[in-house]
């Protein structure tokens, strides 16, 4: 197979206009003849398969908040949509375009998977702190045009500034301070009143070893309910766009009610405004205390006393000083030494967790996480049940996981 040129791309990237038909997110495209397409709540795939003869699949992810600097949003993007899932080396980099107040980066690189011989593709669009990310991944020259005709027709909606000036504002001037400037960036959709039971279930049946889980039923004022709790927060649950028919009902008459869907019917019985219980079961169901504006002062870590040990001390593993210990400041400020790596050995393996510094802001059961190199990481927030983290914090849950106040057992 020959070696794609990538010339076409100063082409290409234009995103002329023509016929917008679909919609997905802010972005408006038509689809080429011979192409299918697929999707989700998060992305678009579009994929032109011509069996021996090649393949063409375009991705289109939902635009997400992002900083402005539009290179340090293409090298996290390159890191997480197309290092981590294809063999590439570094991108050969295109010269950056402007147009419709969009900056787009794009980049490439060749590829060998399976077998296979290819090209991956990535275009990332940037306008007043929104990401749109298209990634391409091109087998056969046969496909160029194909992929021409296709981003030739799409379009992005312009993204109105939130400073109230004109342009794009430098990225110094939208950092926020505190947490109160960076608590806007949290999305609300319709509150809903979050209620929690937690439930042992046996996890090694040779020694009885039991785990504890939280189970979350999201009720809005309509009744509407969602069992669970997304991982990024509330910030972006809507029922009046129910993506899945997880969704129920909760139906009350006095004290007595029950959580109907297509899946469950779970009777229900009202103790007081903040407790239920299920006839015949022990355990009860309690109301969560709102987190709208909270602030924290403090280290966490993954368990009780995790301070004791020598990889969770300020040290941190073999001494480099990372560790899976996240530190809140009543200042809004935050610093993650390590929380989310999964690798300590490695910290800056995945772009998404590596360690950083920023402002936080908690809202909605949503905890954002602004860090300083751009990144805008959501994670659900809760306290313990219905005690209110305000008051006692010495345990808070974090994407439906226990984290530990560094002091936990004095505190007991």
């Amino acid at each position: 197979m020959k070696k794609i040129t990538l010339s076409f791309l100063m082409i290409a990237i234009a995103f002329i206009a023509i016929a917008q038909q679909k919609q997905f997110d802010i972005v408006s495209y038509n689809l080429p003849k011979g192409f299918t397409e697929d999707k989700t709540a998060d992305r678009l795939t579009v994929t032109k398969d011509g069996g021996t003869k090649g393949f063409c699949i375009i991705t289109i992810f939902k635009s997400i908040d992002a900083s402005n600097d539009s290179k340090k949003n293409f090298d996290l993007s390159w890191e997480e949509l197309v290092k981590k899932i294809i063999p590439v080396n570094q991108p050969q980099m295109q010269p950056t375009v402007t147009e419709d107040g969009w900056t787009t980066e794009v980049g490439s690189s060749v590829f060998e998977k399976e077998g296979i011989n290819g090209t991956a593709i990535l275009l990332s669009s940037t306008q007043n702190e929104k990401l749109v990310n298209i990634q391409v991944l091109l087998n056969g020259e046969d496909y160029i045009k194909d992929m021409s005709a296709f981003l030739e027709t799409v379009k992005m909606k312009a993204i109105a500034s939130n400073t109230g000036g004109q342009g794009s504002p430098a990225v110094e001037n939208k950092k926020p301070s505190n947490s109160k400037k960076a608590i806007d960036e949290i999305k609300t959709g319709p509150k809903a009143d979050v209620w929690v039971y937690v439930r042992a279930s046996v996890t090694d049946i040779t020694t009885l070893t039991a785990k504890y889980k939280p189970n979350y039923f999201i009720v809005y004022p309509n009744g509407d309910y969602y069992p669970g709790f997304p991982l990024d927060g509330l910030h972006t649950l809507d029922n009046t766009k129910k993506q899945n028919d997880s969704w129920g009902k909760m139906i009350m008459n006095g004290n007595k009610g029950k959580f109907q869907s297509k899946y469950d019917v779970i009777e229900l019985e009202k103790v007081s405004p903040i407790l239920m219980k299920r006839p015949g079961y022990t355990y009860q169901l309690r109301k969560m205390v709102l987190v709208d504006g909270l602030l924290l002062d403090g280290e966490w870590g993954p368990y009780a006393d995790w301070e004791k040990q020598p990889h969770l001390s300020p040290a941190g593993y073999n001494g480099t000083g990372v560790r899976n210990v996240i530190a809140f400041k009543k200042d809004g400020s935050f610093t993650d030494y390590g929380f989310f790596v999964t690798n300590l050995s490695a910290p800056n393996q995945e772009a998404e967790r590596k360690p950083g510094k920023g402002t936080y802001a908690i809202k909605n059961f949503t905890l954002l996480l602004k860090y300083d190199d751009g990144r805008m990481i959501y994670k659900a927030l809760t306290g313990a049940g219905s005690i209110n983290p305000a008051k006692v914090d010495k345990v808070i849950y974090i994407n439906e996981n226990p984290c530990y106040k560094a002091g936990y057992s004095k505190m007991k």
